[in-house]
């Protein structure tokens, strides 16, 4: 029903679903999630997902690196899934991006409160410089020990607010 009413009713072309919860120890991966560069003989579909990656500039081994993976769930059809890990390895947020250009709704995130959690801490040395940017997207991108803001605004109220002035 919501991409109905979006396409029905909504000005903006691409939009951004965000719903949020607070208990991140809920965080799983969309039913079916195959990970991208874990695939030896891709399928018509695995190779559009692995080509809209390549389409953006990154490489085989960038799909291992951030784990991009596909999910068999309807809801996350033609969808690039982004996982996110905090710093002991374990999911703590995951967004996905359509490669479809004809679907309104461009990314759809994690139901999880984005102040509560550092987008791939597991990846981030406290100890050197970091480079922030300002979604998951743009972190393929950027050069290595960095992290998104899933957002454009940095909160004092989140988790990497707090962490970056602690370090």
């Amino acid at each position: 029903y919501l991409h109905e009413y979006l396409t029905k009713f909504s000005k903006q072309k691409k939009l951004i679903v965000d719903i949020e919860i607070d208990n991140i120890n809920d965080v799983e991966l969309p039913q079916g999630f195959k990970l991208l560069a874990g695939i030896r003989y891709p399928s018509n579909y695995e190779r559009a997902a692995i080509n809209y990656i390549k389409s953006r500039g990154l490489e085989y081994r960038d799909l291992w690196y951030f784990k991009f993976g596909i999910s068999t769930d309807k809801k996350f059809y033609k969808r690039i899934i982004m996982p996110s890990f905090d710093e002991d390895g374990k999911l703590n947020y995951f967004v996905t991006r359509t490669w479809d250009k004809n679907n309104i709704i461009k990314y759809i995130n994690c139901p999880i409160n984005k102040q509560s959690i550092i987008f791939n801490d597991i990846n981030i040395n406290w100890s050197n410089d970091l480079t922030i940017v300002e979604g998951p997207f743009d972190l393929v991108k950027a050069p290595q020990n960095a992290t998104c803001l899933l957002g454009s605004s940095l909160s004092t109220q989140s988790l990497l607010f707090q962490k970056i002035v602690q370090n």
